[in-house]
């Protein structure tokens, strides 16, 4: 027997008595043909992470057992994943960043879509708490599709549009019992192994200097290392540091 809904606490996803959540989605009028799919999520289960599953599963829906008119962005969207297979290193990630797309354009021709539907798509999910690292992989899956299929002079509804701003990424700090600990896991893993010996000397570089992993991977070890080992005190330069200095 199923668990009688509680409350609806968003299109298609209503909260249970039980605490979780049951989250459905849905293509077409089902009297007609159309077609639907349901889940459940766990009680600390986030809206996020559901409108995700909705989002992927319509998209899916979409494209089964329907043929696209010839011309709409769905129909073309094999076409430019087959074209950038060969050029992707995660192929898969791309394939959802543009079905992304489909929900609210998939059966529309191509050149009919404007910036400003993009732009309003681009607030809903901007709305709906999607990470501006997220929306903007999608946008360039979209400008990607009208450049490798139009040429890049064509028409792209995406070009002239400001992308969301990432947020700087915040300062995340360890106390010193828990950076030693995992130096000593380093340790006895390489040791033992006798591999990985790379990745402890990066992290007890990082450690010991409180440099950033970008600073790091450029440092030249004759130029900015070696030259100060028998030094008085042990110095690593640093050519690229905050603001540009040396130090």
């Amino acid at each position: 027997m199923s668990t009688k809904i509680h409350e609806r606490v968003a299109p298609g996803i209503y909260r249970l008595a039980s605490g979780g959540f049951r989250v459905k989605v849905a293509v077409g009028d089902r009297r007609r043909g159309g077609r639907q799919r349901e889940t459940t999520f766990p009680a600390d289960a986030g809206l996020r992470e559901m409108k995700k599953w909705q989002t992927h599963e319509r998209a899916k829906l979409l494209r089964e057992g329907i043929v696209p008119a010839r011309g709409t962005l769905e129909a073309d969207v094999p076409t430019y994943l087959s074209k950038m297979k060969r050029k992707l290193a995660f192929a898969d990630s791309r394939e959802d960043e543009i079905n992304a797309w489909l929900v609210r354009f998939g059966n529309r021709k191509r050149h009919t879509i404007t910036r400003e539907e993009v732009r309003r798509q681009i607030k809903d999910w901007e709305d709906e708490g999607f990470a501006a690292s997220t929306i903007r992989h999608r946008m360039t899956a979209l400008s990607t599709l009208y450049d490798v299929l139009d040429g890049d002079d064509a028409y792209n509804p995406i070009k002239g549009i400001k992308r969301p701003t990432e947020a700087e990424p915040k300062p995340d700090s360890h106390p010193p019992h828990i950076i030693i600990g995992v130096l000593d896991e380093l340790w006895l893993r390489a040791a033992m192994n006798n591999r990985g010996w790379k990745t402890l000397a990066r992290a007890l570089v990082l450690a010991h200097t409180g440099m950033r992993p970008s600073q790091m991977m450029r440092l030249d070890p004759d130029l900015h290392i070696r030259s100060y080992l028998d030094d008085a005190v042990a110095m690593v330069e640093v050519p690229s540091g905050k603001g540009g200095r040396t130090h």
